[in-house]
């Protein structure tokens, strides 16, 4: 008696071990996350950014949860249901552990976190998505809208695909009958071939996840779009035009082995800025550039190094845009340019950098032409994105109660009670 109790009492002292262990690991990856999110293109917008910046955490977190958890069912519970059946059989007697049981009481479990965590998936993308995007342009014909098109192309399926799990999840709920072990041998047949189906399916569903997370990896490199009037005035200061005067910018000469840059950032605050380069030295003596780069970091080392691959303009002019000046504070820039056959020209300097253009202080000045910030604009998918957005929510919840529901019955099939 004496044994009993004390094996008890180990095993409940080592079930509290690991859901500690557990919550730690979930607490050490959720701040992971939440540095990831603090700078990203969302920590970059001029406004909205806190909710740019919640839409992002949750984005991840979910996203980590549900195709995580797809991982597992495909990689882990599949192969090892049969071992996983006969541990259960061999401690407790309370519940039937055939494996396609145990099957289908995991698969009834996540099926209620799936469902609520693709309902946040979009809802948050498609903030995140209304955030930085503005027009139909930006979404079609720049970089980062044909990536998002890309990501989404692929989502649609594995939605499908989920949605078809839980089409044959409901059968074979259904279609079980847990009570009776004499049951006629064709139902059972049923059932097993249902659950290879199933398994197939699940199979797929993972490879086309794994597709949307290499997506999504282009997109976390791929800065949000221009807007027309920030393009105008990069291709005005690569062919050397003179700019309309009325918002300050920053603007640089810098030189080392002899050949001078220019650097100028337009609007040069916090946030989304573009970054333009000129080389000023005579092309036979520059070589042929193959890359321009620039390396961006907080000169108290709490953000970066984070990089920009500059576009060509044409034969002394690149450009960049993107939020890399996502905080106040000093910065140290890097630009490093790559010659064919010839040393790399590096150049570094130190800049100061505001929350706005009234407040720059002991800058270098160039008159640019007045930019209107596209994130203080309504966004002509503003009713797109609030109507997907209650659309995703109800079916997230309907499909939500049926999962639970159907867990239920599987839960009182197998005697188990929460």
């Amino acid at each position: 008696m004496i044994t009993n109790e004390t094996n008890g009492f180990s095993s409940t002292a080592s079930r509290s071990k690991r859901t500690i262990l557990l919550y730690v690991l979930l607490v050490l990856i959720s701040v992971f996350i939440a540095t990831n999110s603090f700078t990203s293109h969302s920590s970059s917008i001029a406004t909205w950014t806190q909710i740019g910046i919640l839409s992002d955490f949750v984005h991840s977190v979910v996203v980590s949860i549900w195709i995580g958890g797809l991982m597992y069912i495909l990689y882990v519970l599949f192969p090892n249901v049969i071992a996983i059946s006969k541990n259960i059989s061999g401690k407790t007697t309370q519940i039937i552990s055939q494996p396609k049981s145990i099957v289908l009481l995991i698969l009834s479990r996540f099926s209620v976190v799936s469902t609520i965590s693709v309902g946040l998936v979009g809802i948050t993308g498609l903030t995140m998505a209304w955030l930085h995007l503005q027009t139909l342009d930006e979404l079609l014909l720049s970089n980062y809208g044909r990536t998002l098109i890309i990501k989404l192309s692929l989502v649609l399926p594995v939605i499908v695909l989920g949605g078809y799990n839980q089409f044959w999840i409901g059968r074979i709920t259904k279609d079980l009958d847990f009570e009776r072990e004499n049951k006629s041998g064709p139902s059972k047949t049923r059932s097993s071939e249902k659950l290879s189906s199933l398994n197939k399916t699940v199979k797929i569903e993972c490879i086309l996840a794994a597709s949307v997370l290499c997506a999504a990896s282009f997109l976390t490199v791929t800065s949000p779009p221009v807007v027309t009037q920030d393009n105008d005035i990069i291709k005005s200061i690569a062919k050397g035009e003179m700019i309309p005067e009325k918002q300050s910018d920053f603007k640089r000469e810098l030189e080392t082995q002899g050949i001078p840059i220019v650097l100028v950032i337009s609007p040069f605050v916090t946030g989304f800025n573009n970054f333009t380069i000129n080389v000023l030295g005579i092309n036979g003596d520059m070589g042929q550039i193959s890359n321009v780069s620039m390396e961006f970091r907080k000169t108290d080392l709490s953000l970066g190094p984070i990089y920009a691959q500059l576009v060509r303009n044409n034969d002394t002019a690149y450009s960049a845009y993107g939020g890399y000046l996502s905080q106040a504070g000093e910065w140290d820039l890097k630009v490093t340019i790559k010659r064919s056959n010839l040393y790399d020209l590096n150049y570094r300097l130190s800049i100061t950098v505001n929350n706005s253009a009234d407040s720059m202080h002991q800058q270098h000045h160039v008159d640019t032409v007045e930019t209107q910030n596209p994130s203080n604009e309504p966004s002509i998918f503003t009713p797109m994105v609030i109507s997907l957005s209650v659309i995703m929510a109800a079916l997230s919840t309907y499909f939500c109660i049926n999962a639970l529901n159907r867990m239920q019955v599987v839960q009182q099939h197998l005697g188990i009670r929460d």
